[in-house]
């Protein structure tokens, strides 16, 4: 099974961010538009 590209720069991108403090997850989101996403205190990703 193969991920498109979208998918694989996603996860490129939320995965490191499961290594961050809650606020600076929230700093990342903020400055991504193009990706929606909430993210809760345990770091579990949600796409709205």
């Amino acid at each position: 099974m193969t991920e498109d590209l979208e998918t694989s720069r996603e996860r490129a991108w939320i995965e490191p961010t499961l290594q961050q403090t809650d606020n600076q997850f929230w700093q990342m989101v903020q400055h991504t538009p193009d990706i929606i996403a909430v993210g809760d205190a345990q770091g579990t990703i949600l796409y709205a």
